[in-house]
């Protein structure tokens, strides 16, 4: 038997050893790089560590390395065989011509963030194979014709967002198989009557948000099959509006953008009979009862504007799935407001000084599975929740001090949730400093020397056992007392 034992030890030991021996391992050594399958991240470094080369080095396919201090990439510092590379948070100066050598068949995803890059790499002329570029925060001032002409036959989208770029944008014209552009925020570029001429017919999203704009692109007349577009902070006048929106071809639209364009009242979107998705937050509506907005909405955010009440142009989007009206002035919640949303999963009413809210004001929001009203005037848990009856609801009620949480409920919430108690969730507080949740399952607090927690009677049949909590009038003396009682019975 021992000798049996120990042959089993010494199989053990020996399988062991093998695994050890072929066990992938990662092709970088710093303690802040973490493999996981063909995935490697580094975060922290000052610099790329050597690469670890052999035949039991893992085949990396993405590379990222995010917040460190790294300054220049240079030649065979990154693993061969790359399809995907990020950089974040990173202030990167210099890619060395040749840094990229290993991967230059492969490498098809490059996203660099908050860098300090002066011009484009002239390592992208290596690349043969490039699709995606994505450049966010970094003060480009250099655009290598020869670079843009390379990366412009493959390229299907171009990410160029707060960049600096300024001047006249003609070499777009190089980039003829774009999909997905975005120059936002280069608040100094120059927009040629010609502009996305050459991507007339594969441009699906463009995001031109914060370029300064005054009046739109002449380009966008000629685009034919444009998805989703982002024309957010450019200040421009009711006549470009009206002229964005009788575009014919823009009738494909699903997604439109116009936040802080200094909108003062809703236009006539009902021309964009495909549109899903419709920003028009941070402008300056007020009247409620103008404008028309196409049935096929399912998104919608009309916040931080100067709306005193719901929008009535919002109360027939029956696809309805979000809807944001937040940071707006509305006071009011009338019966039946949204009795037709009955598909609307997600509403926020959050920083309004709301102050009243009818019995039946939430009637019809059947599917409403998250529903923030915090932050308003209100100074009691509304009778209208008990109209919400998705099992699954978060409500957030959080920031209103004065909201009074009495021991006497109405019938109506306690049967509400005595119903639906095992699933839904507050978020928020109660004038005495109870959460929510605490109210809701175990009763209000009565202020006294003593804490008492005061069951509230319901339907559920889980009992109604007093909960004992320890208030900070219990002394430590008082403690030491109760807890003496109990040793003394132990022996």
């Amino acid at each position: 038997m021992e000798l049996t034992r120990n042959l089993l030890v010494l199989m053990c030991i020996g399988v062991a050893c093998v695994v050890h021996s072929t066990a992938q391992i990662c092709p970088y050594k710093a303690e802040t790089c973490q493999c996981a399958g063909d995935f490697v991240e580094c975060s922290g470094l000052r610099d790329i560590p050597p690469v670890i080369t052999g035949t039991n080095v893992t085949r990396i396919k993405t590379a990222s390395f995010v917040r460190g201090n790294i300054t220049t990439v240079t030649k065979n510092s990154l693993p061969q065989g790359l399809q995907e590379l990020y950089f974040s948070n990173q202030p990167l100066v210099q890619i060395d011509n040749n840094s990229l050598d290993n991967s230059a068949d492969s490498l098809y995803f490059i996203e660099i963030t908050q860098a300090n890059l002066t011009a484009l790499p002239a390592a992208l002329l290596k690349l043969t194979n490039l699709s995606i570029l994505y450049i966010d925060g970094s003060p480009i001032q250099k655009l290598d014709l020869a670079v843009l002409q390379h990366i412009g036959i493959k390229l299907t989208e171009l990410h160029l967002k707060n960049v600096g770029i300024t001047g006249n944008v003609d070499w777009l014209s190089n980039f003829s198989v774009l999909r997905i552009l975005d120059l936002s925020e280069n608040n100094r570029i120059i927009v040629p009557d010609t502009f996305l001429s050459s991507v007339r017919s594969t441009l699906r999203e463009l995001s031109l948000a914060s370029v300064g704009l005054t009046a739109l692109p002449p380009g966008l007349l000629s685009l034919d099959n444009l998805d989703k577009l982002d024309l957010s902070g450019n200040k421009m006048n009711s006549s470009e509006i009206n002229k964005l929106l009788a575009i014919p071809s823009l009738s494909k639209l699903s997604s439109l953008s116009l936040n802080s364009v200094g909108l003062e009242h809703t236009f006539n979107f009902s021309s964009l009979k495909n549109l899903t998705t419709l920003d028009l937050e941070n402008n300056n509506i007020s009247n409620p009862n103008e404008g028309l907005l196409p049935p096929s909405l399912s998104s919608l955010s009309l916040a931080a504007n100067n709306l005193t009440s719901i929008a009535t142009v919002v109360l027939g989007l029956t696809n309805l799935y979000r809807l944001d009206l937040s940071h707006n002035q509305i006071t009011t919640i009338p019966n039946a407001t949204f009795a037709n949303l009955t598909r609307l999963t997600k509403l926020y009413l959050n920083n309004n000084p709301i102050k009243t809210i009818s019995a039946r004001g939430f009637s019809g929001l059947v599917s409403l599975d998250y529903f923030y009203i915090g932050f308003t005037n209100l100074t009691e848990i509304p009778v209208a929740l008990s109209d919400l009856s998705n099992p699954t609801l978060h409500i957030n009620i959080e920031g209103i001090p004065a909201l009074s949480c009495p021991c006497q409920r109405s019938q109506e919430l306690d049967t509400w949730f005595s119903k639906h108690n095992s699933s839904l969730f507050f978020t928020g507080y109660c004038s005495s400093s109870q959460s929510l949740d605490r109210y809701f399952v175990q009763g209000c607090i009565i202020p006294s020397e003593t804490t008492t927690t005061v069951p509230i009677s319901s339907t559920k049949g889980t009992g109604n056992a007093p909960v004992l909590e320890i208030s900070s009038s219990c002394t430590f003396v008082s403690l030491l007392l109760f807890l003496s009682q109990i040793f003394a019975g132990l022996y």
